[in-house]
């Protein structure tokens, strides 16, 4: 028995000594230069801007009247009555809690957006990538930001881009 199990772990030691000696081709992609780079990103930062630019106007003209309202207090709330004050603090409080709510609501109308989007684009880089790397005959892809160092070689990023465009 024991000499079966030293054979039988002989035979396993062997086998992962053969895997391990096996030629890995790996490649290395570098998403934030891709990101930076991509036409079909800088389109929809373009098309998510255009969007979304009149509620954006919409928040600021908000923000400018909340603004106002707070240095008018601050300026004048020595000479106030009591009632004017009062007023102009509960004015003061519901501009804030509605252009804070108005500002959740449209940073998460732009993230959902730009998800949707982004996500049209990473479907195509997925398959860039897997063209790529089966052209290459590439065994593993790894992004740059998970690699230390990698031999300039290794970067498949350049070839990505230039089947985006």
């Amino acid at each position: 028995m024991k000499k079966f199990m030293v054979v039988v772990l002989s035979v396993v030691m062997f086998a992962f000594a053969g895997i391990a000696a096996a030629a890995v081709n790996v490649g290395v992609l570098d998403m934030q230069k891709l990101l930076q780079n991509a036409p079909q990103v800088k389109a929809v930062q373009a098309q998510l801007k255009q969007q979304f630019s009149s509620q954006e106007s919409k928040l600021k003209k908000l923000q400018t009247q909340l603004k106002a309202d707070v240095q008018n207090y601050e300026k004048n709330s020595t000479v106030m009555t009591a009632a004017e004050k009062t007023a102009l603090e509960k004015k003061i409080a519901s501009e804030q809690q509605d252009f804070q709510k108005q500002q959740g609501d449209f940073r998460n109308q732009v993230i959902a957006a730009q998800n949707k989007a982004m996500q049209k684009i990473f479907v195509q880089v997925k398959k860039i990538v897997d063209g790529i790397a089966s052209e290459h005959k590439l065994n593993l892809i790894v992004t740059k930001a998970s690699v230390v160092y990698n031999d300039a070689d290794m970067d498949i990023t350049g070839q990505v881009l230039k089947a985006m465009k």
